[in-house]
């Protein structure tokens, strides 16, 4: 998307040096900390060997923040702006008139290719799930990516397995039915484009449409469930099954890099949100999962393993209070742009850098709250939203607010992790004093 940039920016760019290293970015669609083994959170994880590897080179951020649903989530990384900023609260594609992300708000390759002069190449590549039926099909790339392939919005609904092996995806120059399997199908897109870019340094953003409904029984040789009958009768174990054959096709990928480039490449992988109800599995709880502002609908997996990770930082659990806004400053830094010189002074940037926890992940929060919301419809005046809930956290409480109806909930997670327990209900001894302190 060419458009003016700011005026000091040309003095910024002469005073930066541009970073050489490539970045891949992945999103994990419906993925929570459960289904992850590194995570150790839950008693019956999906196998993902190639996550822990990346856990144990890289580092692991136990409290990272996203929203409840995938739209938002991928504003929050593209523009590292929250949803009252952009104006997505909710997945897109609800009306048929809507618009998704604004093409007026700067997102990651639009800076990376703004701030290095063009010399990083951008692509795109699976799920976008930014434009609605108003805007064309080809939006990533009206947006700022130089190349897009793949399905834009979801696959199929709930019950259709048949279509993770049948589907219309966008390519270079037009369109094409694909009738592979669709994490396989976007893995050898990235090889493609990966080889593509040659010596130039990249960003790829590599958005899997996995494990989302519908349910389905990857191949066999990604996985090793006992799969049988309907997904529809054994949702928890066909989502496994997919998170499991999502770990096998980023095996693939990272091994099929060669070492000089994988050895300057940082990958990052993130969750949209937390696991889909009907797939979560206790002690976590099913109407905590995605779509809710509980734990388990926002807090997600985030790993980020590459050489700005320390040697003395590799293989560490980081227990600072992160969220998704965070990676559009994080992959800016990465690439050697100062996001700050190349977006206007007027447009708020509410991420932090992790870099300087990827040295020393007991380093002091880069935030001192996390934030998140749900509204809807998008785009709305707040006083015609349909739907509005917020939560706030600190190291240890968290504050979930319906603005809809004023209900009020306060937990104390680092003793009630699966948020049974409202402290507004149950210790009415806190005082006025208190309780404004926490909605503060």
């Amino acid at each position: 998307m060419e458009r003016p940039l700011p005026i000091v920016l040309a003095v910024a760019l002469a005073a930066v040096a541009t970073g050489q290293d490539n970045v891949l970015v992945v999103m994990l669609d419906d993925v929570g900390v459960d289904r992850v083994r590194a995570y150790g959170e839950h008693p019956s994880p999906a196998p993902t060997p190639t996550l822990d590897a990346l856990a144990n080179e890289g580092v692991l951020f136990r409290n990272c923040w996203a929203t409840p649903f995938c739209s938002p989530t991928r504003a929050t990384v593209m523009t590292g702006r929250h949803g009252f900023r952009t104006g997505i609260g909710n997945i897109v594609i609800t009306q048929v008139d809507e618009t998704g992300l604004s093409l007026d708000e700067w997102i990651l390759p639009e800076v990376l290719t703004a701030g290095t002069e063009g010399a990083y190449r951008t692509a795109a590549i699976g799920k976008w799930h930014l434009a609605g039926p108003a805007d064309s099909p080809w939006n990533a790339m009206q947006a700022g990516f130089e190349l897009y392939s793949g399905a834009p919005q979801n696959l199929g609904s709930p019950g259709d397995e048949a279509v993770w092996w049948n589907f219309a995806k966008l390519i270079p120059g037009g369109s094409e039915i694909v009738t592979q399997y669709a994490t396989t199908d976007e893995v050898d897109d990235a090889l493609r484009t990966i080889e593509g870019f040659g010596n130039d340094p990249w960003f790829l953003y590599l958005a899997l449409h996995a494990a989302h409904q519908p349910y389905h029984a990857p191949p066999g040789h990604l996985q090793d469930r006992p799969l049988a009958g309907d997904p529809e009768d054994s949702k928890p174990l066909h989502h496994k099954a997919a998170v499991q054959a999502i770990d096998s096709e980023l095996g693939r990928l990272l091994g099929s890099l060669p070492a000089a480039v994988r050895a300057r490449t940082h990958v990052l992988v993130v969750g949209d949100n937390g696991t889909q109800g009907n797939a979560v599995e206790p002690p976590f709880l099913a109407a905590h999962g995605k779509g809710t502002l509980f734990e388990g609908g926002i807090r997600v997996p985030l790993i980020v393993a590459g050489p700005a990770v320390t040697p003395a930082a590799r293989g560490r659990v980081c227990e600072a209070l992160v969220q998704t806004v965070d990676l559009f400053p994080t992959v800016t830094e990465l690439c050697g742009v100062p996001a700050h010189a190349v977006v206007p002074s007027e447009v708020v940037l509410d991420g932090r850098s992790l870099v300087p926890l990827l040295a020393d992940p007991d380093a002091p929060s880069r935030h001192p709250a996390l934030y998140c919301e749900l509204f809807k419809p998008n785009h709305a005046d707040p006083a015609d939203y349909t739907a509005h809930r917020r939560a706030a956290r600190n190291g240890r409480y968290k504050l979930v607010r319906n603005e809809l109806d004023g209900l009020e909930r306060l937990f104390d997670l680092e003793l009630d992790p699966f948020e049974q327990r409202d402290l507004l209900e149950h210790k009415p001894e806190l005082s006025a004093e208190e309780r404004r302190a926490y909605r503060d």
